[in-house]
């Protein structure tokens, strides 16, 4: 099952740069235009759609205007928010026995509500995860919520066991 979630709010709100929100929208056509191989059947693929905080919601911020700064405060915030609409869609996915999720764009901030989904269908226990990037995410999480400390959360937090980060 695959699932876009068009956002950079996380990787801002850390005082990053943006770029995860298109990165659904590029995949996608390049996903859609394979051949059915060997390797890769298509009928093993369900595109489940994108998640995106509505601009309502985030007065503008979903498009990537004017985050940081000053705005910083309400950038976390909606961090947070987005966790929520990440985590009960994986939620439901990861309900359906024999389903996995991969999940395209977004930033590190979406690791958080994936792993408590991952915990849930697990009955509650921890899982371990492997984070295959030069960056640990495991910042302070009285910072508020932004891409950098999803892991550090889902760790206070239990969602989280073992954690392996690979830099190669």
């Amino acid at each position: 099952m695959l699932l876009g979630i068009e956002e950079d709010i996380g990787a801002r709100a850390n005082c990053g740069r943006g770029g995860g929100a298109g990165a659904w929208s590029a995949f996608l056509p390049a996903l859609c235009n394979m051949q059915d191989n060997s390797t890769l059947r298509g009928s093993s693929i369900a595109l489940l759609g994108s998640v995106v905080l509505p601009a309502d919601l985030t007065g503008g911020l979903a498009t990537n205007a004017g985050i940081g700064g000053d705005d910083l405060p309400q950038s976390r915030e909606l961090v947070a928010e987005l966790d929520g609409c990440v985590e009960a869609v994986a939620t439901e996915v990861l309900k359906c026995s024999g389903l996995e999720l991969i999940t395209v764009g977004g930033g590190h901030n979406n690791c958080l509500p994936l792993l408590r989904a991952a915990s849930a269908a697990a009955g509650g226990h921890a899982v371990s995860a492997a984070n295959l990037d030069p960056h640990s995410d495991l910042r302070d999480t009285t910072e508020g919520r932004h891409s950098g400390n999803g892991f550090s959360t889902a760790l206070e937090e239990g969602s989280l066991g073992r954690y392996y980060l690979y830099v190669g």
